[in-house]
């Protein structure tokens, strides 16, 4: 594989489309998983996931990946999961009673329990919890794209990158070393919101945890610190 080549994990769900056109528009080579073995190949592996967490379970089981998926979580290489790509990385969900995740994430997955509609379908903005490169060059008014009933419960504080409100607070992205997931959509914000910035899915692919400057205590114009809105790739920020 070429140094910018990026493995996508499609597992049969649905349309992966939106988010190879945003890998592709970053100049990067896409290599689609077509067996077991490109998991265990890959340098930087994004795992897009629609649909419920049962099944997604079920087809990564039924097609042998989830000991590779394991493995390859465990070895520190960069992964973005993307919606269910978050939600499977922890034990099991309150969508799927006695169905167990990966695991690689201690914690559960629950429905939102509001008055408010759910699913929750729309734009939103969040405030980081932890310090993280992936902040710079934010404006700190940004809003991102959700659609989904169930939201992660970590165990551990220590890997929760961001919270978003809906009625309270929830975790909308989790970041621990080269592991980065998130529960909104980056492939879904394009240039109609950041303006002449690239697709915030750029910002995800092309930044190496623990690199680069630290944004911790900044002040931003809202009191929050959105992340991986309209930020500009440079070149010391690639993997």
């Amino acid at each position: 594989m070429s140094k910018g080549a990026v493995t996508l994990l499609d597992y049969g769900a649905g349309n992966v489309r939106s988010v190879i056109n945003a890998i592709t528009k970053l100049g990067c080579e896409v290599k689609v998983v077509t067996r077991a073995a490109d998991i265990g190949s890959a340098e930087k592996l994004v795992c897009p996931g629609v649909g419920e967490f049962g099944a997604m379970m079920t087809a990564l089981n039924a097609q042998g990946y989830t000991e590779p998926l394991r493995e390859y979580l465990h070895s520190g290489r960069p992964y973005l999961g993307i919606c269910l790509g978050l939600q499977v990385l922890f034990e099991g969900s309150e969508e799927a009673p006695g169905v167990p995740g990966l695991g690689v994430l201690a914690g559960q997955v629950r429905r939102f329990q509001t008055s408010l509609s759910v699913p929750m379908i729309g734009w939103n903005g969040f405030c980081a919890k932890q310090a993280s490169p992936l902040l710079r060059g934010l404006r700190g008014d940004e809003k991102l794209y959700f659609v989904h009933s169930y939201h992660v419960v970590p165990s551990d504080p220590s890997v929760i990158l961001t919270t978003t409100d809906y009625d309270g607070e929830f975790v909308s992205s989790v970041q621990r070393g080269a592991l980065v997931a998130t529960q909104f959509h980056p492939e879904r914000v394009a240039r109609s919101v950041c303006g002449s910035s690239v697709i915030s899915l750029g910002r995800v692919l092309m930044t190496r945890p623990n690199c680069g400057p630290r944004l911790l205590g900044r002040a931003w114009p809202n009191g929050s610190l959105p992340v991986w809105m309209c930020a500009r790739m440079t070149p010391e920020t690639s993997w």
